[in-house]
């Protein structure tokens, strides 16, 4: 069973995009950060599975429109409930 707003690969392998903004909390602020990003995620067991994501977080100044990429990275690890 897929998570809303992922999309099933077949295999028990899941896609899933993800999008998340905020400004800065300030009055008067004019900048927004974002991260976007792409997990993917395969279910071993009804209990385990693996999972990588790889992200960029961006800041976007909305004075002199300006778009810049601030850092970006992956994870990779194994979920298991109990």
């Amino acid at each position: 069973m897929s998570a809303p707003g992922s999309f099933d690969l077949g295999n028990g392998f899941t896609m899933q995009p993800h999008f998340a903004a905020q400004g800065g909390g300030n009055p008067g602020d004019i900048q927004m950060q974002s991260q976007l990003g792409l997990g993917i995620k395969k279910q071993l067991t009804p209990s385990t599975s693996v999972y990588g994501n790889v992200y960029s977080n961006q800041t976007h100044d909305l004075s002199n429109n300006k778009h810049q990429v601030a850092d970006g990275g992956f994870n990779v690890g194994i979920r298991k409930q109990f």
